[in-house]
């Protein structure tokens, strides 16, 4: 284990944190196992901690199966020791309740030593009598009736194989393992928008004999780029994309983010790797030994280029990579791109986020993009009851959350104070003798659930007449409805420059894109024109866009006559007939105004 690694760093920890280590340090002692139990939460991840915590101090017998050897998932055995934090506009912690005491217990800052994470998970866990945790289990199975509902799983474990009933079932593992095995049906990546692979994947790059003073300097002089450094975390040297140069494909360094230990100990969050379906042992243990030798690699450029890194070395290598995406569940309801922007709040929110929509690269072509900025929205209690299989709920990064909703919903804060509320829930589940459906369902048990978690520190107030980007601005609706299609990028500012002129070329790459990633029979139907309609466009300097250049576009498109721009009958299939009368054929069209007639366009061909 990691603990023992660390046990001696060469860092002195506020004795708080010392004691918490000399107390929890080792893993819990094991109670043993039952053959049935009200909860049983799959995968000691952070969130599932919270999620096991949860539904035993709301007084269900709970077991926590881990396959592992210890607590923590992500944050210690793949060593992402830098919290994205969950601010909203007025500077507030919006991921409380179970995530705030584990965080207060790290040190309440957004660095953490990952034995003292470990230690705090485990005095969580040690401190719930109605909680029992299977350390090194394997799920071989989930248990399904004929009624399609889980009502157990088989284990292994060095003990043996043994089938454990469960009245309820919570899947908290990073990839939705628990949920695919049970039939849930689920997307992969951004195939939800028709497009392929997933976010890179990390390997933690952990250092030691580090001058933080060297990375000050580096900032100050600008030497990659803007960077911004504070006593423990540093981020930023953009510039690296360009200046370092892998030694191997299908990789990239971006700017980096490092976490500073003790005085010389530093955690890297840069290496890309891109390919990677995290779901595949074989491919993850590849990428792992790839990123193994990119280290290496970085580390020889980091002692040549970088101030600080002069006598750095490679302290130890993480025993798991940072996968950032596969699957996404189909649940009741798909938490999408335009909730977050509207900073929606639901009647069933349980959580609420905070955390930029950051989708990262799927390629080395391109370098990822921050969609929204949000202030807060609220993550749906719909969301994490999966499709077709009962008495199941999901949480984590592969819940019901589409691809780009997933780009901030997927960070721990929001997963442990949604595993709190599904725990929780799981136990009323219990209690009142209803389904996750009819709970669901139900505007008295959603009421009494909220209830609950307020009284147990969540944050979930009423804000549903909160402001956001452009409310009631003519193109509001517009801007949601392609929001969920991803082709619309606001940035950390929200800033979509409505009144700025609409060029052709833009245009052109919009429509080709909505109807790529929303109707992809259609795309394939029209590939030759739409290949020839940017050819074609793309000869031509840009020019600000017109209501008939619009015309010409999306009807070159599907290989229709443009002879009559604006006015051509054909048009009415493409657009309706009120959108067509709100614009003279030659005037010039602003970003607003392309995103209505985008709007309705895509509208038309989804009919």
């Amino acid at each position: 284990m990691f603990l023992e690694q660390t046990k001696e760093a060469a860092f002195q920890l506020p004795d708080n944190q010392q004691a918490l280590l000399d107390t929890y340090g080792d893993t819990p002692d094991e109670k043993p196992m039952k053959d049935a139990y009200d909860v049983i939460v799959v995968s000691g991840e952070p969130e599932g901690v919270a999620t096991a915590v949860a539904a035993a101090r709301n007084g269900a017998d709970t077991l926590l199966v881990e396959s592992r050897d210890g607590l923590g998932g992500l944050f210690t055995y793949g060593w992402l020791n830098f919290i994205d934090m969950t601010l909203n506009d007025d500077g507030e912690v919006v991921s409380k309740g179970i995530f705030e005491e584990w965080h207060e217990l790290v040190g309440n800052d957004e660095v953490f030593r990952v034995d003292v994470a470990q230690a705090a998970f485990n005095k969580l866990v040690e401190e719930e009598e109605n909680l029992t945790v299977a350390f090194n289990t394997k799920v071989d199975e989930p248990v399904i009736d004929e009624s399609n509902t889980m009502t157990g799983l088989t284990l292994t474990n060095d003990e043996g194989t043994k089938q454990v009933s469960g009245a309820r079932i919570i899947d908290a593992t990073q990839d939705a393992d628990l949920a695919a095995a049970a039939g849930v049906p689920y997307t992969y990546g951004a195939e939800d928008l028709n497009q392929e692979g997933t976010m890179a994947v990390t390997p933690m790059v952990y250092l030691k004999d580090v001058n933080w003073f060297g990375i000050r300097e580096a900032a100050k002089q600008e030497l990659f780029g803007t960077a911004t450094v504070s006593d423990t975390t540093a981020h930023g040297f953009s510039e690296l994309h360009t200046m370092y140069t892998p030694s191997q494909d299908h990789m990239r360094l971006r700017g980096l983010n490092i976490a500073r230990i003790g005085e010389d100990e530093v955690y890297i969050n840069a290496l890309q790797i891109f390919g990677v379906n995290g779901t595949k042992p074989e491919q993850v243990e590849d990428a792992m030994k790839r990123g193994k030798r990119e280290s290496a690699q970085v580390l020889a450029y980091l002692r040549e280029h970088f101030p600080g890194f002069e006598d750095a070395k490679i302290a130890a290598f993480p025993p798991e990579l940072y996968v950032r995406e596969t699957r996404h569940i189909q649940a009741l309801y798909q938490l999408d791109m335009s909730d977050v922007w509207a900073n929606r709040d639901f009647d069933d929110t349980i959580a609420v986020g905070a955390y930029p929509v950051d989708v990262q690269a799927h390629t080395v072509d391109n370098y990822g993009y921050v969609i929204s900025n949000p202030n807060q929205y609220g993550v749906p209690f719909r969301s994490i009851v999966p499709q077709d299989v009962k008495h199941l709920l999901v949480v984590g990064r592969s819940a019901g959350f589409t691809s780009l909703a997933a780009g901030s919903a997927r960070i721990v804060p929001t997963g442990m104070a949604v595993g709190q509320a599904a725990g929780t829930a799981a136990a009323q589940s219990i209690a009142e003798d209803i389904s996750f459906r009819e709970m669901a369902e139900s505007d008295e048990a959603i009421t009494t659930l909220r209830e609950n978690l307020i009284a147990q520190g969540q944050y979930i107030p009423r804000f549903k007449d909160i402001a956001y980007p452009y409310k009631g601005d003519p193109a509001d609706e517009a801007i949601q409805t392609l929001m969920d299609t991803g082709i619309l990028v606001g940035g950390y500012d929200n800033d979509l420059g409505l009144d700025q002129e609409m060029n052709h070329h833009s245009f052109v790459n919009l429509v080709r894109e909505l109807v790529k990633r929303t109707n992809g029979e259609l795309f394939e139907e029209n590939i030759k024109q739409m290949v020839q309609m940017n050819d074609f466009i793309y000869n031509e300097e840009p020019q600000p866009l017109t209501p008939d250049k619009a015309a010409e576009i999306i009807l070159t498109a599907f290989g229709e006559s443009a002879e009559n721009g604006w006015q051509e009958a054909a048009l009415t299939t493409y657009l309706t007939d009120e959108t067509r009368s709100a614009y003279e054929s030659d005037q010039v069209l602003r970003k607003n105004d392309a995103y209505m007639i985008l709007a309705d366009f895509l509208n038309q061909i989804g009919k």
